[in-house]
């Protein structure tokens, strides 16, 4: 669908990001010390009790040809806006056959191979919610510090005028 392909940004100035996301960015910055990623360990849900409604969680599965990525967590925000709860399902089995879901998944290759935040916005992939712009946020943990094993994400909306869309 032209006009609705999402936008992956690399380079994230904290303030020019939604607020929900720049205080998760904030936070997982301050427990990346001396080069090193965050681990599972280091993120205490209880600091952010604001955002885990749109919290998202993935383990990083390696073994294949490339790694696979498989829902740990997937907030009450983000079950309710769905209508299903995709923990426990492998990111390609979770969203429906749609060209925009693949711009999802570069997201997710990039943290991982990149070993870095990203960030991106686009419109809904619910073909009925396009007046809804999907804002995320996507960041690396690691158990050693350096090879991503997980994932933690905030994805939020925006309603837009849908005479824009």
């Amino acid at each position: 669908m032209q006009g609705h392909e999402p936008i992956v940004f690399e380079n994230i100035d904290p303030e020019q990001l939604m607020t929900l996301h720049r205080e998760m960015f904030e936070y997982w910055s301050s427990k990346s010390l001396n080069g090193l990623l965050p681990s599972r360990s280091d993120i205490d849900p209880l600091d952010f009790p604001n955002v885990l409604p749109w919290i998202l969680l993935l383990d990083v599965v390696r073994g294949g040809t490339k790694p696979r990525a498989q829902f740990r967590l997937f907030g009450t925000g983000l079950v309710e806006r769905a209508g299903r709860d995709l923990t426990g399902l492998w990111l390609e089995s979770a969203f429906p056959d749609d060209q925009r879901r693949e711009y999802f998944f570069d997201a997710i290759d990039r943290v991982i191979e990149e070993r870095r935040p990203i960030g991106y916005f686009g419109h809904s992939m619910m073909e009925f919610r396009h007046h809804i712009r999907i804002c995320g946020l996507l960041l690396p943990l690691s158990k050693n510090g350096h090879e991503v094993d997980m994932i933690i994400g905030i994805n939020l909306r925006q309603k837009i005028d849908p005479d824009l869309v």
